[in-house]
This record gives C-alpha cells, structure tokens and sequence, in this order.
C-alpha cells in the first residue's frame, strides 16, 4: 500500500536559487543564465530529437557544480543510454563514482506511480538529490492505473519535488515532427516554470534540428528558434538564416 502523495505547501518566499547550466553557452545565453533551481522544465518534441541527451546534459552539468543528479529512464536500457553519453564524449564514471550522479533504469510495470514517487522522494531526502530528470512522461504513464490520467499523479511527482528544493526536469515526447509548434497533447504545460521546445526543420530533402524557449517564469530569455546538432560533448547550436526562418 503506498498513500497517494500530496506536495508539501508551497513557500511563502522564495528560496536562494542558484542557475543550472546545460554545458553548452549558447543554450545558456538564450535561457538568460539557465533554469533556476527549484523550477520544473518541460523539454518537448518529436523521437529522435535529442530530449533525452539534453536532459542528460542538465544532469551532468549539475553533479559536475556540485549538485547531486538523478536520471530515471523509463524507455531506454541503461546500457544503451550510458553507452550513447559515453560515445558523445560525457565523462559519467567520476560523477557516478562520488555519488554526485545516479543513473536509474526504472521497469514501470514494476511500480505503481505513487510508489515510483514515494522512492525518488526517498532517494532525494536520503542522498540530497538537487537535480531530477524524468525520462520520461510516456514512460511515467504507464505505471499509472488503467483508468488513471496522467495530470495527477505528475503534478504530485513534480511539485513534491520542486517544494523540497529539487529542479525537476520532464521530458515529454508530441507527435509533431514539422511545422506544427505543440507543446505536449497532455495538458500538462501548466506545471512547467520553463518549456525548452525541440522539433525538426524540413528544408528541400533534408531534416535539421531546431531549439527554441517558449517559456521562462522567473526571467527573460531569447525566443528566436535556432539550429542544433548533437555532437561529442554535447550540443552545438547554429544560428538559424533569414531564408530558414521564413520556412516556419
């Protein structure tokens, strides 16, 4: 029996935040910073993308600050997840050694959600877990009773963590690979502080990647859609031309 969880009551003043970084500047620069502390970031877009390796990077980048990270993989076998960071050139066996990195391959029929969320909490309280990425919603969701939505049980996993001072990242697969800008079909766009958007460009025969912020509570930031490719270490952002821009 695990009791359904409700978030702690939200803070009456907000907490010191520090910025988490992605590794990548540019990135970092169009997020004025990066994404504060304590916030819950939707990255969304199509398979294949790259939501998954830029939730790996926000992952890194926070246990190499020391802020300890935790990933959950629903979807992907950790071997290969661990293998594909490691042929990107991520250094993972130092952060996975001090603990200031846990990498977590979550089997969800296993779980219910409740008790899924019951343990991260555990995980957090217990390692002093700042970071979490959830990878990711789909995976999530199929840990929930058949009858059961996934708005619930997400909002009680992803406030609980914020309200204790973790920055939570959920990663989100739509449907949409071009032209159409969607957020996610969930409805689930209101719990995020921040929603990185990644999608492909269709130009002649080819399909390019592109990055974009569609929304950041606590700060400004640049809402100009650029190029990205991931590469060894992580991305690289291009700027995107007048004459690509009059694609979208």
């Amino acid at each position: 029996m695990y009791p359904r969880l409700l978030p702690p009551l939200p803070l009456k003043d907000l907490p010191d935040t520090w910025q988490v970084g992605s590794g990548n500047t540019d990135l970092d620069t169009m997020l004025n910073g990066g994404l504060e502390s304590s916030t819950v970031t939707l990255v969304t877009g199509p398979s294949g993308v790259g939501k998954s390796t830029l939730g790996a990077c926000y992952a890194l980048e926070s246990a190499r600050q020391g802020h300890p990270a935790a990933v959950y993989i629903f979807e992907e076998e950790c071997g290969t997840y661990m293998g594909r960071l490691r042929s990107l050139g991520f250094e993972l066996d130092a952060l996975l050694d001090s603990g200031n990195l846990l990498v977590e391959q979550i089997e969800p029929l296993r779980y219910l959600a409740d008790e899924f969320t019951s343990q991260v909490r555990d995980h957090v309280e217990d390692n002093g877990i700042e970071l979490v990425v959830l990878d990711s919603i789909e995976g999530f969701n199929i840990a929930l009773e058949a009858d059961e939505g996934v708005g619930r049980p997400l909002h009680a996993f992803a406030k609980t963590l914020a309200r204790l001072g973790v920055t939570v990242i959920l990663i989100n697969e739509n449907h949409v690979t071009t032209d159409t800008l969607a957020i996610s079909d969930r409805k689930i766009s209101y719990l995020s502080d921040n929603v990185i958007y990644l999608r492909y460009l269709q130009t002649d025969s080819t399909l390019q990647k592109t990055i974009g912020i569609l929304k950041k509570r606590m700060t400004d930031f640049d809402n100009r859609l650029q190029l990205f490719n991931v590469t060894a270490g992580g991305f690289e952002i291009k700027r995107l031309s007048e004459s690509a821009r009059e694609q979208l």
